[in-house]
């Protein structure tokens, strides 16, 4: 807003050139009449500052024509020369508002180069917290890199010992189904060489013939009942845990805010440990399941039928001998006859072996392994010193080859321990 005596075209006007108002001239009153419109005019342009001269003559006394009055006077036609002067002073305003030249184009210039600045400053701040970021990552993901491998290697040693529990529960289905063959097949063997034994003789081996018959069947039931359990499947396992690199994290974790991402990226890592530590218990479950099951198996299903043979072959011994001093020309008939008790023990021993089981034996003299042996009974013998084995009632079996252990006894065996009065 123009304030004082400026003059819009050509700035502070002199007081000196400011005509009086009194000293006007009455004939120059049609060039007045335009000037006074063109005033109007750019007086209006001025915010209404009315104490611009434009170089024409002012009249006070002549009030200024209201258009909004609605008095239907029409202002005097304008002379040639008030329209020259009009058309030169709106050149003078166009002119004084133009740009000047080039200025488009630095303001354009000038707006890029601060694009470009803002640009810059952002990719240097997102680079700045990319460093930033894996600065605070790289601790935490080394320490989780360390974890992983200690895990990794339980999981293995778990997974190695399932494997083979696994494999010896599955060996002895396969054992058990081979063994029922072979025993079908030998007692009817045995049922031949018992038919040409005379009447008498059959007689007095009836209770040992029960007894093997007895063993047949127990095998029978010890292949039902394990057929029944089913080996924990393998493809239940899990995956092994791998160490962790930075693109492999959840995107929450990479796009979270500075301050939240370290918390996010260590309850992610102890869900990690809790997932891992679960993996090693499952793993750890399955290989006790295993073992548990195979072990009960051999225990209660199996060794019993080797333990009522050896028993039979221990009792059988002197009761074939009394037999063929009374019949002493059925010598070789016994003698075949009491064959099936080494022909049956032997396949069963032969075929446990290949899963490790192995038989323990010990004689009377040696002093007593109490991790393998357990008495059963206390005799005074002088032959034999305190603490050591007079005879041995029940063979004990260990099982060989397990990964990363010693043999591992499966089923103690029982002796008789010798314990003399002390001497005078």
């Amino acid at each position: 807003m123009h304030t004082g005596n400026e003059d819009l075209v050509g700035g502070v006007v002199d007081q000196e050139d400011v005509d009086d108002p009194s000293e006007s001239n009455p004939d120059d009153s049609s060039d007045s009449t335009g000037v006074k419109d063109l005033e109007d005019e750019i007086v209006e342009i001025g915010e209404g500052d009315t104490d611009v001269d434009l170089g024409g003559e002012t009249n006070p006394s002549e009030p200024e024509p209201n258009e909004d009055a609605g008095s239907g006077m029409e202002n005097p036609p304008l002379s040639e020369e008030t329209i020259v002067d009009e058309a030169n002073i709106a050149a003078s305003l166009s002119d004084s508002i133009e740009p000047q030249p080039g200025t488009e184009d630095i303001l354009v210039e000038q707006a890029g180069e601060e694009n470009t600045q803002d640009g810059s400053d952002d990719a240097g701040i997102e680079s700045d917290v990319e460093l930033i970021d894996l600065e605070i990552l790289k601790p935490r993901l080394a320490e989780d890199a360390v974890e992983t491998m200690k895990e990794r290697q339980e999981i293995e040693k778990a997974e190695e010992e399932a494997n083979f529990w696994l494999e010896n529960q599955r060996g002895l289905k396969s054992v058990l189904d081979t063994l029922t063959s072979f025993f079908t097949e030998a007692l009817q063997k045995f049922e031949t060489t018992d038919e040409v034994l005379p009447q008498n003789i059959r007689d007095d081996l009836e209770n040992r013939k029960e007894g093997i018959k007895l063993c047949g069947r127990m095998l029978d039931r010890a292949q039902t009942r394990l057929g029944k359990e089913s080996p924990a499947d393998e493809a239940d396992k899990g995956t092994l845990p791998i160490v962790l690199q930075v693109e492999e994290l959840p995107p929450g974790i990479l796009t979270a805010a500075r301050d939240d991402i370290e918390e996010k990226l260590i309850q992610f890592l102890r869900s990690r440990r809790i997932a891992h530590n679960n993996q090693i218990a499952e793993t750890c479950n399955r290989a006790r399941s295993a073992e548990k099951s195979f072990l009960s198996g051999v225990e209660r299903q199996v060794l019993p039928i080797l333990d009522g043979l050896d028993e039979g072959k221990r009792l059988g011994i002197a009761a074939i001998n009394k037999l063929i001093e009374r019949f002493p020309e059925a010598a070789e008939q016994l003698k075949a006859w009491f064959d099936i008790y080494d022909v049956l023990i032997g396949k069963l021993e032969s075929d446990l072996g290949m899963l490790g089981l192995q038989p323990q034996t010990t004689i009377p003299g040696e002093s007593v392994d109490y991790e393998r042996y357990d008495p059963v009974d206390v005799e005074e013998d002088l032959r034999f010193g305190d603490e050591q084995v007079k005879e041995m009632v029940r063979r004990a079996y260990v099982l060989v080859g397990l990964p990363g252990k010693t043999d591992r006894v499966v089923r103690s065996g029982q002796v008789v321990v010798v314990k003399n009065p002390p001497k005078e």
